[in-house]
């Protein structure tokens, strides 16, 4: 019975823990600015481009890539561009493999620096100029479950925004800011996602509720030991009663 009392405490500790997180994190997402939670405290909107360009666009069958899965035409800053997939997923956030040509001559090309520094810029409307850019692989810890290569654009303003870019079209992905950092902790805490999947249907989840079903159990058990101990101490009396009656 000892062991059963064990367990349970403990297990009862864990599992009240996380209810208190859940309540504590639960009223933050009722309280919060949303808009500022996530991210858009000085981001705006920005055109990724638009078909002013006249000159013909290349043959897509004449691009060098083989195994392409699709190919999609997307104009950046008014230039034409292919970009070709030759492994595609479900999820933009999910691994892909993609090449970028410039529409027009068809060759290939690496968006660099100086175009994504132009490009987070249109997107942002504070006060900060840019501090760094870096090129990061996936995945990446500040945009859970995000897992392909992205640029990384920091700002020195007062909320450390960093603008976060796609590597392949430079479409902006996300702001990430003092806010958004706060709420993704809360959404950490309140998921249980620890490993920065992006998901609440994770490991941890699901040894919470492994936990709360042992907890179950063992309250259950250490009930019907304690009913059984009354029992049987009820009898014993009862034997000792008649014994001395007699």
């Amino acid at each position: 019975m000892m062991n059963f009392r064990r367990w349970h405490k403990w297990l009862s500790v864990v599992v009240a823990v996380q209810l208190v997180i859940w309540l504590g994190t639960g009223l933050y997402f009722a309280l919060a600015d949303h808009s500022k939670a996530a991210g858009n405290t000085y981001r705006k909107a920005i055109e990724t481009g638009h078909q002013k360009h006249k000159a013909p666009l290349a043959d897509i069958t004449s691009l060098p890539v083989k195994d392409a899965k699709t190919v999609r035409l997307f104009y950046l800053q008014n230039t034409p561009f292919y970009l070709v997939e030759k492994h595609t997923s479900a999820h933009a956030s999910q691994p892909r493999s993609t090449v970028v040509f410039n529409a027009v001559n068809g060759t290939q090309v690496q968006l660099d620096d100086a175009l994504i520094r132009e490009q987070a810029m249109r997107s942002y409307s504070g006060p900060g100029t840019i501090q760094s850019v870096r090129l990061l692989k996936g995945p990446i810890s500040e945009l859970p479950g995000y897992e392909n290569p992205v640029w990384a654009v920091e700002m020195d303003d007062d909320i450390a925004t960093t603008v976060y870019l796609r590597a392949d079209t430079a479409q902006v992905i996300a702001h990430v800011d003092d806010p958004r950092r706060l709420r993704n902790l809360m959404f950490t805490l309140h998921f249980m996602d620890y490993a920065n999947e992006g998901s609440f249907n994770n490991l941890f989840s699901q040894l919470f509720g492994a936990m709360a079903l042992l907890l179950t159990l063992t309250g259950i058990w250490w009930l019907y030991l304690i009913q059984k101990n009354k029992v049987s101490r009820y009898y014993r009396r009862k034997s000792r009663l008649a014994s001395a009656g007699s």
